[in-house]
């Protein structure tokens, strides 16, 4: 797909949200609407995923496209999804406007090269885990590391768990004092 193909697509989508809007029996429960959303949100995602830089947002996946209230009427309904309807249809337009103004944007579809696999050296170090394991792989094991701590100290206050852990520990043939 090119670029100009995309935009093609877009102006298809755009003139079809327009007619969503104003009708009565349309709303973002309705079949039209339904497909609708899913076709475009679809396409700009692909188009995304493709690598073409859009030169703008499309924002309908954060959209309710009804009013957000308890007891928000029919009346209160149709004008929020006539309202986001239009803001989506403004934001397609909007990129479409972007490709007639100044044609494809730059950094077109290119095939990203994906990496190689990590392969773990011969030894594995600390080194080598601090520089190839995430951030947040870390924070999650110094968690629980603090957690599993802090759960051991608030045990060991309780007179049943120490009365475990002598028995446990006079079982395999060490001796412990008789916990109090």
């Amino acid at each position: 797909m090119t670029y100009a193909d995309f935009i093609a697509e877009l102006r298809r989508l755009a003139d079809q949200g327009d007619s969503l809007t104003g009708p009565e029996f349309v709303n973002h429960e309705s079949t039209a609407f339904r497909d609708w959303r899913h076709e475009v949100e679809s396409t700009v995602s692909n188009a995304e995923a493709t690598g073409f830089r859009l030169p703008g947002d499309f924002n309908s996946v954060d959209r309710p496209y009804r009013a957000l209230w308890n007891g928000a009427s029919a009346a209160d309904d149709r004008k929020a999804f006539n309202q986001q309807m239009a803001d989506s249809v403004r934001e397609l337009r909007f990129l479409i406007a972007q490709f007639d103004k100044f044609g494809a944007p730059d950094g077109g579809p290119g095939v990203a090269k994906p990496k190689p696999p990590l392969e773990a050296p011969a030894q594995v170090t600390l080194k080598w885990l601090y520089d190839h394991v995430p951030w947040t792989v870390w924070g999650t094991f110094c968690g629980l590391l603090a957690a599993t701590f802090l759960a051991g100290i608030k045990a060991g206050q309780y007179a049943t768990v120490r009365h475990w852990i002598a028995a446990v520990v006079a079982m395999l043939g060490g001796s412990s004092p008789t916990p109090p």
